[in-house]
């Protein structure tokens, strides 16, 4: 009913059903649900990863989220399959670790203000491209695991204005273009080696 509240959707997997996760915001109050798609096993179900949610491990309950993003978890059988939800934060970058309140965990603080998280993803190696204001681009290297692991973030760039990340499945090595804040379009690349 208020289309202006909405910050970010993106679809993903929620407890091994297909769902569409909303960002929106609606006065003071944000919410971030997932609401998942019918199937032949059950119907629509919702999920709510909105801050101050009792099942949010408590120092998480505070944050302010700004962007958010899915991608693949490790629970990719059929009945559980589930997407790693990122939030972007004004403190930093989160995750909730397949689709569960209980495994939502700290990536980094040492980034403000986050606008733009893009993952990338290679069997167990996670690759996060976090913009934040003004114009800056962090690479963030992970690994899936029990809790996942993050290492510190590298300021990539300080003029970045867009970027479109790609990660090679054959060579296990980053690619990516960016338009920068003269309008050029630059290609990076990764040596495998």
């Amino acid at each position: 009913s208020n289309p202006g509240s909405l910050l970010e959707v993106t679809t993903g997997y929620a407890i091994g059903q297909r769902a569409f996760f909303f960002l929106y915001q609606i006065g003071a109050t944000q919410t971030l649900e997932a609401t998942t798609l019918a199937d032949q096993f059950q119907g629509s179900l919702q999920y709510d990863f909105s801050p101050g949610n009792a099942g949010i491990p408590a120092e998480y309950t505070n944050l302010t989220y700004t962007c958010m993003t899915t991608a693949l978890g490790t629970q990719t059988s059929p009945l559980n399959i589930s997407s790693d939800v990122y939030i972007g934060t004004t403190d930093g970058v989160y995750v909730f670790a397949n689709s569960r309140l209980a495994g939502m965990q700290k990536v980094t603080d040492a980034i403000k203000d986050v606008h733009q998280i893009i993952v990338t993803t290679t069997g167990d190696t996670i690759g996060l491209w976090v913009m934040a204001s003004p114009s800056k681009l962090y690479y963030i290297a992970g690994n899936h695991g029990l809790p996942y692991t993050f290492n510190e973030p590298i300021l990539f760039s300080d003029s970045v204005v867009h970027i479109a990340p790609t990660r090679s499945g054959l060579s296990h090595a980053n690619e990516l273009f960016v338009v920068d804040q003269t309008q050029q379009v630059v290609h990076y690349w990764q040596d495998p080696n």
